[in-house]
């Protein structure tokens, strides 16, 4: 059985925005900051120019490498420990650049700098656009359909947003706004997007209308069933509310949305369905 998934919305995000902000400029600042400071570490280390061009060549290197490593190793230690972690490995190898006695010190602190500032930039972006993100649009899925694909028989990817905005709503009435839900949008019954197997699928009937299908799973390890063959796009998260309501109020501890139409029956959410629809 799927679990269902609260998502814990922070108390303020804007100090959790201005942390992140924060260490992002100060790495980004590091980039240049040591060019004002060469004439210096050229008297301190004596040493020639090309050699002290390592000092600037040895962060950005580093920071290269795990930029693009960033996302393996968010996702292996997990986004908040690995900001921490990148963090305090910048802050530490900051404090060995201000004691570094030769060169050679120099050169390893700044890679080691790099190393720590090289994730803190797109985990910071990922946390900042994080909190913005309801698990109901993350987890939406949308094939391109119309202008770009010649098999499409309506809007899919183009319609995507105004039809999440529009199922959000419901969510929030019923409360359900962060639980997980899995929403695949197609333009036609092609199904590039998977919409047979996700808790929501929506498929292109034709122009303007789609058929609507319920109870399969989250994890996608089971079919869906249609329970309205022809909704116009205004109408889908309208026919959606009931259903919605019916599972606030009777779903199963730890029950997924997918799982709750499953177990009530797809003959029972039609007439459900239906009833609004005739209202």
């Amino acid at each position: 059985m799927t679990q269902a998934v609260v998502s814990r919305v922070p108390a303020n995000k804007w100090v959790i925005a201005g942390t992140v902000v924060l260490a992002s400029f100060v790495v980004v600042m590091d980039v240049s900051i040591v060019n004002v400071a060469m004439p210096q570490m050229l008297g301190e280390f004596g040493v020639t120019l090309d050699s002290i061009t390592w000092v600037a060549v040895a962060y950005s290197i580093a920071e290269i490498i795990l930029v693009t490593m960033a996302s393996w190793c968010s996702m292996l230690l997990g986004r908040k420990r690995y900001y921490i972690l990148s963090f305090s490995i910048f802050t530490a190898a900051s404090v060995l650049c201000g004691l570094a006695p030769s060169l050679e010190m120099m050169i390893a602190a700044r890679v080691l700098q790099g190393l720590g500032g090289g994730g803190l930039i797109p985990v910071a972006q990922a946390i900042i656009l994080a909190e913005d993100v309801t698990p109901v649009r993350r987890w939406s899925l949308a094939c391109p359909a119309l202008p770009s694909c010649g098999l499409a028989l309506t809007e899919a990817e183009r319609i995507q947003t105004p039809l999440i905005d529009q199922i959000e709503e419901r969510l929030t009435r019923h409360g359900l706004l962060h639980e997980r839900f899995s929403i695949r949008i197609t333009g036609c019954p092609n199904g590039c997007a998977r919409p047979y197997a996700g808790d929501i699928g929506l498929v292109g009937r034709m122009p303007g209308f789609f058929a609507l299908y319920v109870g399969g799973d989250f994890a996608g390890t089971r079919l869906n069933e249609a329970i309205a063959e022809r909704l116009d796009i205004a109408g889908i998260a309208d026919a959606l509310d009931p259903l919605f309501a019916l599972f606030a109020s009777s779903r199963a501890a730890g029950e997924g949305f997918g799982d709750f139409c499953h177990r009530i029956g797809i003959a029972a959410l039609q007439q459900i369905v239906e009833g609004k629809k005739a209202a």
